[in-house]
């Protein structure tokens, strides 16, 4: 299915900026403040009944809104005789910036999909309260989502995750996995890279040149997905390898403080014994 009056996208770039010299041109500042806005962007359009007997069609459904700035600073000179003097330049850079989706066809606002109003890059998750600390505080505690489960019996013990109840009902869930009802998840962080900078050093002295360039991200949040076997190790699968950074690291009654729950035990009934800290670690933030 092809909908009528396909477009390409179209971008518009409203910006504001300053290039100033001084010092006899030694000193260089460049800075730009800029909003772009995308529309038409082709993706999926709203899913249509099952018995339609088609796949979801594409059109021109979705807007967003680009906001940043870019600014540079750059110092050139010499020194040594006239004939071969002995030049250099220094040049940081600093750039950021935000995007927002403005239109797109999700009008539930389901966080299985992008929707109107999300900041690219949101991370969802649940809070932490740290460690269950014994059978009492398991008992006290809101109930946890049993998909969630810490061993292949379901049940929760001293030293898994607890979660927050944020919204105070009493069981720990997505809710209608939504905005303004997605349980006790929200929004625990950003993937995208903010606050990215550069710096560049060159000279030159009798047809000898160099140059070396330093390229970095101020903040950036990840978030480990299942498969990131690097840092979940024998918490996501039992064969795999134990990172190093696991070991004296893990919860035990001796290490209430530790990253990372409580590794595998003998634990009635008589069921193997590897656990899992989560069968879905995305959806918790330790």
């Amino acid at each position: 299915m092809v909908p009528n009056g396909l477009t390409w996208e179209t971008s518009t770039t409203t910006n504001v900026g300053l290039d100033l010299t001084t010092l006899s041109g030694r000193l260089t500042f460049m800075g730009d403040a800029y909003v772009r806005k995308t529309t038409d962007m082709f993706t999926f359009g709203l899913t249509p009944p099952a018995v339609f007997g088609a796949d979801v069609p594409k059109g021109n459904y979705a807007d967003l809104t680009t906001r940043g700035w870019e600014a540079s600073l750059t110092w050139n000179d010499k020194f040594g005789s006239s004939e071969k003097p002995f030049r250099y330049n220094i040049r940081l850079t600093l750039s950021d910036n935000k995007t927002k989706i403005d239109k797109y066809n999700n009008p539930d606002k389901l966080l299985s999909d992008y929707y109107e109003g999300q900041t690219l890059g949101e991370i969802w998750g649940y809070e932490t309260e740290g460690f269950f600390i014994d059978e009492a505080d398991i008992a006290s505690h809101a109930k946890q989502n049993p998909q969630m489960r810490a061993s292949p019996t379901g049940l929760w013990f001293p030293g898994d995750i607890k979660l927050r109840d944020l919204n105070g009902d009493g069981f720990i869930n997505v809710g209608e996995n939504k905005v303004g009802n997605s349980g006790d998840r929200r929004i625990i962080g950003n993937s995208a890279p903010r606050y990215m900078y550069g710096v560049n050093l060159g000279a030159d002295w009798n047809n000898i040149f160099f140059s070396v360039f330093f390229q970095g991200v101020g903040k950036q949040q990840w978030y480990p997905s299942t498969e990131t076997e690097m840092f979940w190790g024998q918490y996501n699968r039992p064969y795999n390898n134990i990172p190093v950074f696991h070991l004296g690291n893990m919860w035990t009654p001796e290490n209430t403080d530790a990253y990372f729950p409580e590794p595998c035990q003998e634990r009635p009934p008589a069921i193997p014994t590897v656990r899992w800290v989560l069968r879905k670690p995305v959806t918790c933030r330790m």
